[in-house]
């Protein structure tokens, strides 16, 4: 089984990700918890590789130089990022294959694709945005975990609410293509974690129902 939570505030991801893997491991049921931007995919690969060989990230001298906006632009530039989406889509089923099929774990994945697609989808056309959701592994409980962005923000001030505010409708175009999504609304994390924790015994009880 395979359950991604999606979101604008990535601490509400994680931290609902552990509380579930925690929950199902009460219920017997073995789980695990990846984390798309730490350990899945060429990006966390190489943030990986920078923190073996004992690099950390860069300085805020070095990012606001001409050098580190230059840097920035190649890395994270949208191109080079839809061609990375394919690799790690890849890389992401021989994961899937080892850790569920093969290991028979729920896979938790705290931020999904889908998160990605927010980022590298802007002023696309709508048939790429298609194509690429379309690709991507449908989870069997794909979640929203939604906030307002004045809600969600971390450093208060015009430019980042508005920065979020793009964001949030990112989320909304994306998940318009995504299949019977699971929506927690609101800061309440709890009331997420009971209504996230009903949903998931319910798709466990109909994939045993259907198994037997």
């Amino acid at each position: 089984m395979l359950i991604t939570l999606s979101g604008l505030d990535g601490r509400r991801t994680a931290a609902v990700a552990e509380w579930l893997r925690q929950e199902l491991e009460r219920g017997r049921r073995r789980a695990v918890v990846l984390r798309l931007n730490e350990q899945v995919g060429v990006y966390a690969g190489l943030r990986a590789l920078r923190r073996r060989l004992g690099g950390g990230p860069p300085s805020r001298d070095v990012a606001r130089s001409r050098r580190g906006r230059v840097r920035d632009a190649l890395l994270w530039s949208r191109p080079l990022r839809r061609t990375v989406y394919l690799v790690d889509l890849l890389i992401f089923l021989a994961y899937r294959g080892v850790l569920e099929q093969v290991g028979g774990r729920v896979l938790i994945m705290d931020r999904y694709f889908y998160d990605t697609l927010v980022d590298v989808a802007g002023g696309w056309l709508r048939g790429w945005l298609r194509l690429f959701a379309w690709m991507t592994p449908r989870p069997d409980l794909p979640v929203l975990l939604e906030m307002r962005p004045e809600e969600a923000v971390t450093r208060p001030g015009p430019t980042a609410v508005a920065r979020l505010r793009d964001r949030d409708d990112g989320y909304r175009r994306v998940f318009r293509r995504v299949p019977a999504p699971l929506r927690l609304q609101g800061p309440d994390l709890d009331a997420a974690q009971r209504l996230l924790g009903r949903a998931v015994r319910a798709h466990l009880a109909y994939g045993a129902d259907h198994a037997s």
